[in-house]
């Protein structure tokens, strides 16, 4: 209630029970009090909604430096295990003891690193170094069903890999296909 509907409820009665001009200044002095207390409440308010506002603010800001951080941290652990990944790959047909050792360090880096991979590519990665590591076996044994089938378990991984991170386009030629701006680049001979 304002103060001023409070005077007016109170201001007959006053005139009641006091003489006229010292109910108007008890009235006044009435008014003057509900409105600084009614003043007071509402800074209060004011001020508890802000210090909730600059909480939630704070917390805000702080979710989005984790964020960042974590996004950072993803992208190198998305390279690093793409890379391991092309590089056991390139071994599969040649040397097996560096085939092994490459398997090997893919391993450790899953157990160090695992946490920052998406989990489709946590799971695909780790499907693919196992594949790496058999494919020699599938291609010794001559069995085309089964070697087909494991290379598309270490191609998939890297394509998990690759989408985990999902990167926007750095220039215009690396605009998805079908929006008409790297195509536009293509045709006109620019690179």
């Amino acid at each position: 209630m304002y103060p001023q509907t409070i005077l007016g409820h109170l201001l007959p009665a006053l005139e009641r029970l006091l003489p006229a001009g010292v109910a108007g200044a008890v009235g006044g002095a009435m008014v003057y009090i509900f409105k600084a207390l009614f003043d007071h409440r509402l800074a209060l308010r004011r001020e508890t909604l802000a210090q909730q506002n600059r909480r939630a603010l704070q917390h805000e800001e702080f979710a989005h430096s984790l964020r960042l951080a974590a996004v950072d941290r993803r992208l190198q652990a998305h390279q690093q295990a793409y890379s391991l990944l092309v590089t056991a790959m390139a071994q599969v047909h040649n040397n097996q003891e560096a085939l092994l050792d490459t398997v090997n360090n893919c391993q450790g880096w899953w157990k160090d690193n695992c946490l920052y991979l998406t989990r489709d590519a946590r799971e695909a990665f780790a499907e693919g170094y196992v594949a790496v590591a058999q494919h020699p076996g599938f291609v010794r044994s001559g069995s085309g069903a089964g070697l087909k089938a494991n290379w598309a378990k270490i191609r998939r991984a890297l394509r998990l890999l690759t989408e985990g991170v999902a990167l926007p386009a750095l220039a215009i030629d690396e605009a998805p296909p079908g929006t008409g701006e790297g195509d536009r680049v293509k045709a006109s001979g620019a690179s």
